[in-house]
């Protein structure tokens, strides 16, 4: 009940020692009051309990991140396996030998263990305790997703948005150009793939190198007039 001295509508706030009743029918479901008639000024007195997906999933995700914070062993176990790894290095040995030598006694990997010297998270051992990996060059980042190698200046007027924005003509006439490759730094050779759109027909041209120049040399000779004369022809000649 309202205090008559209170002039805050929500007096029960200034109370400390304040337990609200909870309602009844949050014992079953929906377990909410969304769906519920007597909510926002329908004569309800109890706590009010709402259920929003977002929040729902926001808690949801910062749970599975909370919970993979940290190590996943005890303090205890952690020191135990952190002293065993300070006196394998000290006798100049790698730590996937020392992994190996202590098989059961230390909790995690080798990965883990680099992971923890690099993240200052293995108490006084850091990454300066092994000499061997303060002589590595720091490993180049991958591209983010989207990034291109290409000059901004470079693709006006060659994107997509560019190409759709062309005469239906112009884009039956276009000629798609594109490179199949093998093994990266031990296949030399590629295929080239022009794909006529008028048609529906694709040529394949080897190459012995992905090259600008190679492209020139391959299709220079190939040039020929797209016209409806000429297509049938122009292909057996190919």
């Amino acid at each position: 009940m309202r205090c008559s001295r209170c002039k805050d509508f929500l007096c029960n706030s200034l109370c400390e020692g304040f337990e609200a009743r909870p309602c009844p029918r949050l014992g079953g479901t929906p377990f909410c009051c969304n769906a519920c008639p007597r909510r926002l000024g329908g004569g309800c007195r109890h706590p009010y309990r709402f259920y929003q997906a977002k929040w729902a999933q926001d808690l949801a995700d910062a749970r599975r991140s909370d919970a993979r914070r940290g190590i996943d062993c005890d303090p205890a176990e952690f020191e135990a396996a952190m002293a065993l790894i300070s006196d394998g290095l000290a006798k100049g040995q790698s730590p996937a030998h020392i992994i190996a030598a202590n098989r059961g006694a230390i909790p995690f990997g080798v990965r883990s263990l680099y992971n923890y010297l690099g993240g200052a998270k293995a108490g006084d051992l850091t990454k300066l305790d092994l000499p061997r990996a303060v002589r590595y060059k720091p490993r180049s980042r991958p591209k983010a997703p989207g990034a291109s190698a290409i000059p901004r200046e470079d693709l006006e007027g060659r994107r997509w948005a560019d190409f759709c924005a062309l005469d239906q003509a112009d884009r039956d006439n276009a000629v798609e150009m594109d490179t199949v490759v093998g093994r990266s730094g031990k296949d030399e050779q590629c295929i080239l793939t022009l794909f006529l759109r008028r048609i529906g027909f694709q040529f394949y041209i080897l190459l012995p190198r992905k090259t600008a120049r190679c492209v020139v040399e391959a299709v220079d000779p190939r040039e020929v007039n797209l016209t409806p004369q000429l297509v049938p022809h122009s292909i057996v000649r190919l």
